[in-house]
């Protein structure tokens, strides 16, 4: 565990308040599995501010920078690479419906711990292989957070990756696609990915985190639109 998760994992352990109880089990779900990618080093990756948890990325600066509670209204919606889910849990539940993927199986367990303890009914999560899933249906709006490829080995061609989002998006829907930290992947080589993308997609915005936390900070967020 690093420094970093030690330290958000002895906050959390010090707080008593009404949501303890909840941070124990899912801590309990993540400790016992030494094998996982958790991304957040022995802790946990993202932060969930409703229930008290803290992690490596904020997940409140993200939702709020984002504005996605605004954007996410009466849509459908795909999270891919949902990881514990702590976002989806942290947009205002104003949504239609939300699907959540991740193939690691801790992960969704966690995500379903908490979406019954806040007993959320229009948040469904599949532990499954985003390239290999068959999905029931198509979305609004497809959230692509730092997942475009990854170090477990789950998505290792993007090509590939992102011909499959614009599959399953429909018709003027939207893709939000986060950069990976500048220390793994530089603007240079996002900027390959969003060329790339330009053949399918319009530009519709386009923001930089500045949060002051390593994880997060310096981080390029793309708003694209389906094109017609």
């Amino acid at each position: 565990m690093t420094s970093s998760s030690k330290l958000n994992y002895f906050i959390d352990k010090f707080k008593f308040d009404k949501h303890r109880n909840i941070r124990k089990k899912i801590y309990k779900l993540i400790s016992e599995d030494q094998k996982t990618f958790d991304y957040g080093n022995g802790y946990f990756y993202q932060s969930c501010e409703k229930i008290g948890i803290s992690g490596l990325r904020n997940t409140k600066l993200r939702v709020e920078s984002l504005d996605l509670s605004e954007f996410t209204s009466n849509k459908n919606i795909l999270d891919i690479g949902t990881n514990t889910g702590f976002l989806l849990f942290q947009i205002d539940n104003n949504f239609h419906r939300c699907d959540g993927i991740d193939w690691n199986p801790t992960l969704i367990n966690v995500a379903n711990e908490v979406k019954n303890y806040l007993n959320i009914n229009n948040i469904f999560f599949q532990k499954g292989d985003f390239l290999k899933h068959n999905f029931d249906n198509n979305y609004d709006l497809v959230l692509s957070l730092a997942n475009h490829t990854t170090y477990d080995g789950g998505i290792k061609d993007y090509k590939e990756y992102f011909k499959k989002i614009l599959k399953l998006l429909k018709k003027d829907g939207f893709l939000i696609l986060e950069s990976h930290h500048p220390s793994i992947e530089n603007e240079y080589k996002f900027n390959e990915i969003f060329n790339l993308l330009k053949v399918n997609f319009n530009l519709v915005n386009k923001i930089k985190y500045k949060f002051f936390n390593y994880a997060d900070d310096n981080r390029t967020v793309l708003f694209l639109k389906k094109k017609l």
